[in-house]
Formats: C-alpha cells, structure tokens, sequence
C-alpha cells in the first residue's frame, strides 16, 4: 500500500542524459558511493533530439535516473556537473508523491 509523502521527507527522481555508457556508470557510482542518492537506474541507449545554438541536434545518449531526497537536490547538481562532460547537462527533477513505506525507509537509510 502507498503512503502519502506530504507527512514524511520530499523525495524526487532525477533524470540525467549521459554522453556514454562509460560515463553514466562513473556518475553513478560516484553517486551512490557519496551517498548523495539511494540507487541509479540506467538506461543504455536513448535518443535526445533538441536544438542547440540554432542547429537541430540528434545523439544516442544514456539515461540515469536517480532516487534521492529533494534537499540533495543542489549537492547532487553541482556534484554531477563536476563530473559530466557536457556544456549543459540535462539534469531534471521530478518530486515523488507516493511511493510504499518500506521502499521509503530503504531509500532514506541509503543516503546522506
């Protein structure tokens, strides 16, 4: 059963694109070892199509998705700016509003 999280500690879900594989696993790892987040879920082979200094661009990326808590929010970005090799990583945070007790406590007792 789900428990509303307006009584308990915001949660959120970060989403990161990643130039490689390689660096999505340096990321995470780094992340989890400063226990900045709880887990990483990466997915390998994404495709990103925007618009940049005017020109339409298409990559094959990676996507991670982090599970942190919404104050780590700013530590998180600058931690992962310092590691990743863009000019403006896409880092997006998306607040949690439910999620069940036990993954709850799981996801705090890992972090910071």
């Amino acid at each position: 059963m789900a428990t509303n999280m307006n009584n308990f500690i915001e949660y959120s879900l970060i989403f990161i694109t990643v130039p490689s594989l390689e660096e999505a696993r340096t990321i995470a790892k780094t992340l989890v070892e400063e226990r900045l987040v709880s887990s990483v879920t990466t997915i390998p082979s994404v495709i990103s199509t925007f618009k940049f200094q005017d020109k339409i661009e298409e990559y094959s990326e990676t996507q991670i998705i982090v599970k942190t808590r919404s104050n780590l929010f700013e530590k998180l970005t600058d931690r992962v700016k310092q590691l990743h090799s863009a000019i403006l990583p896409e880092i997006i945070k998306v607040r949690v509003s439910e999620m069940p007790p036990d993954l709850m406590m799981w996801v705090q007792d890992q972090m910071l």
